[in-house]
């Protein structure tokens, strides 16, 4: 079921490019940012109510300073990518910003490496490779 999971957020993530490209053509991608992330906030923190989950996991990261700070991490790092990527959708397009956009497995490897610790078999050491050569080609021939 996770290749199910996987392939549908892929899909709704190249919607969402192609629609933020066009909104960003009319509005701000902070006024979007913040409006976007205001709706989701009442939608997600409603069925959090709602399926009993808010108060279980603010007393987590109360009682948990480790998960607090990867916590706060994550936040910033979506802010900061959201924000990124929407300067790069309006300084090109979405379908070249998504292209480049895509090489973020490698840094995953990277950063799960740097910070956990956690290795990876040569097969994925190639398939990043592969990414990152897409990355340079995308790059080369979209000057």
């Amino acid at each position: 079921m996770w290749i199910v999971f996987a392939l549908t957020a892929s899909f709704l993530w190249g919607m969402t490019y192609v629609f933020n490209e066009q909104v960003y053509k009319n509005i701000s991608i902070f006024t979007h940012l913040g409006l976007a992330s205001f709706f989701v906030s009442i939608l997600t923190i409603g069925i959090s109510i709602k399926k009993g989950y808010l108060l279980k996991d603010l007393a987590t990261l109360g009682n948990s300073k480790t998960t607090l700070l990867f916590f706060s991490c994550s936040v910033i790092a979506l802010l900061l990518a959201e924000i990124f990527i929407g300067l790069s959708i309006t300084s090109k397009n979405a379908t070249v910003a998504s292209l480049i956009e895509v090489s973020y497995p490698f840094f995953i490897i990277l950063f799960s490496y740097l910070i956990f610790k956690n290795t990876i078999s040569w097969q994925t050491s190639i398939g990043g490779l592969f990414i990152f050569a897409g990355v340079l080609i995308v790059f080369y021939f979209n000057k």
